[in-house]
């Protein structure tokens, strides 16, 4: 089985790496594995082989090394984290897969064993095919173009932005949490995450070259920024994955 997978709004990850430290993300999570996990969640202990956990809570995960795990890492501002916000987690913090889903998926993954075919069957499963997705105010579909398109995101990008689209800063910072259920600097630290780790992955550019090209003011600071977000650092992750560096 393939280690990563990218999709538009999330990336879906057969981890090999050893069980990271407590931590928390601004990403929604859909956890799957063969065999049962031990997960402490805001300091619950839950027993279980799926957990689809809300973003931002703090969670740590002991699982049999043995076992196939998947994590679906899903953009918060995402129509596909709206679905599962209005379906499944429903103002809780986390939940547990539906029983017939969760054992469904499960042979899924030890019949096909291929991310790809996986992430559609589940998609289907969660009905996000049939989802009409919303359409933004066009200043804020100006912006996250603006924030795709831009290599580095330096701190005056909020001025920029908003000087673009013929707003006050403060007005658009309302309008962009308004249309996008997030706030801008919480989305602009996941868009810098993703773009360090494209520049590594994609481009093979060194961690620290491709930190700082994208913006974060040192190495050390993406470390420190990484580990918080994900548990683990990225040169622990990229080799365990066996990505070269």
């Amino acid at each position: 089985m393939e280690n990563i997978l990218y999709r538009n709004d999330r990336t879906v990850i057969c981890p090999k790496y050893k069980n990271p430290k407590e931590h928390r993300h601004l990403a929604k999570h859909i956890i799957i594995s063969t065999e049962e996990m031990k997960c402490t969640l805001n300091g619950e202990i839950v027993i279980s082989k799926s957990l689809i956990i809300q973003s931002n809570v703090k969670h740590s995960i002991i699982r049999d090394m043995d076992a196939v795990m998947l994590v679906f890492l899903i953009d918060d501002t995402s129509d596909l984290a709206k679905l599962i916000d209005n379906t499944c987690l429903r103002k809780k913090s986390f939940t547990k897969l539906d029983t017939d889903l969760e054992q469904d998926l499960i042979e899924y993954i030890l019949d096909k064993g291929k991310l790809a075919l996986i992430d559609d069957y589940l998609m289907k499963r969660l009905g996000y095919e049939k989802i009409t997705h919303k359409s933004y105010d066009e200043r804020i579909v100006f912006a996250l173009d603006f924030i795709e398109s831009s290599k580095v995101i330096e701190k005056d990008i909020y001025e920029r932005m908003a000087k673009k689209v013929y707003l006050s800063k403060s007005r658009f910072l309302h309008l962009f949490k308004e249309e996008m259920g997030i706030d801008l600097k919480s989305y602009l630290f996941i868009k810098k995450l993703e773009k360090v780790c494209e520049n590594v992955i994609s481009k093979k550019k060194g961690i620290t070259e491709a930190a700082i090209e994208t913006g974060f003011s040192s190495s050390s600071h993406f470390a420190d920024a990484c580990l918080k977000a994900f548990g683990i650092s990225l040169s622990e992750f990229l080799k365990a994955q066996e990505i070269a560096l």
